[in-house]
């Protein structure tokens, strides 16, 4: 992109979780200080050792092997909701890595990059809530990006896969690499976030650019078309199938369940079903 971002970096040669520390670093600053020193802080770390992903499942993250990194989106407008922030941030990463190595890549709603069949990224999007003023000011946003991995532990290896699998880079040219994509992916994300008003509503509105990204969202999708088990946020809530039909510009899903109802889902999990 032309467009080059103002970022500042926090650079970690360990962490227990890049989220943990950039949702305890907003709540460092005071509120006058914000939105001076927040927008755009990305700390990135080396390893993590409680690295984490939706619903507080565990994310390998290994020294040298990854991207392991949060950004910070302080904006001026009131946060309504951040439906978009997530969808926007996969597309990000479909994009950087498509640009610079031509990399195709496959996006599982909501949240999850894939190479084929094989997990290369997940994305959690946390918001911070501002207790005193009793609204979600910022949100931090991680990515977890497997670049260099050439094992995973039994659990993942038939489930996880990394961008470079077969390649081995010296230890220089694997911070080069992490650099540009780190780079990429931030100016690709903030190209879209940038536009606030409709961020923060949580819909494209008219723009162009956000409903160009939420196109390409659908079509870099892997569930569109399939049937699944759907899994509901609500603990008590029971799993049923579904199949998916598409993928609304604020990122719901519509689905068709086995009764033949016709519904739109904001949040869940889903797996293929068998």
């Amino acid at each position: 992109m032309d467009k080059k971002i103002e970022v500042r970096y926090i650079n970690l040669e360990e962490v227990d979780s890049t989220n943990t520390y950039a949702l305890k670093l907003i709540d460092t600053y005071e509120i006058q200080k914000k939105a001076e020193l927040l927008p755009k802080i990305t700390i990135v770390a080396q390893k993590q050792t409680g690295g984490r992903g939706r619903m507080n499942r565990k994310f390998f993250s290994p020294q040298f092997s990854g991207l392991y990194m949060t950004t910070i989106f302080y904006p001026k407008t009131r946060i309504l909701t951040p439906a978009l922030i997530t969808p926007f941030a996969a597309v990000a990463v479909s994009r950087a890595l498509n640009k610079k190595w031509g990399i195709e890549t496959q996006i599982k709603w909501v949240n999850d990059i894939y190479i084929g069949t094989k997990k290369i990224c997940g994305i959690l999007a946390e918001g911070h809530i501002d207790t005193k003023r009793g609204i979600v000011d910022s949100v931090a946003i991680g990515f977890g990006l497997n670049l260099f991995n050439k094992k995973f532990p039994d659990v993942l290896k038939e489930k996880a896969g990394s961008v470079f699998p077969e390649n081995d880079f010296t230890a220089d040219e694997k911070a080069i690499y992490k650099d540009e994509i780190r780079d990429l992916i931030l100016e690709e994300f903030y190209a879209l976030l940038d536009f606030e008003e409709e961020v923060c509503a949580g819909e494209p509105g008219k723009n162009q650019v956000l409903i160009e990204a939420m196109k390409e969202y659908r079509e870099r999708s892997n569930v569109i078309g399939k049937t699944v088990d759907m899994f509901p946020v609500i603990n008590t809530a029971q799993s049923y199938k579904a199949t998916i039909l598409d993928i609304t510009d604020k990122a719901q899903l519509k689905i068709q369940k086995e009764d033949g109802s016709i519904h739109f889902v904001d949040t869940g999990e889903i797996t293929m079903s068998n």
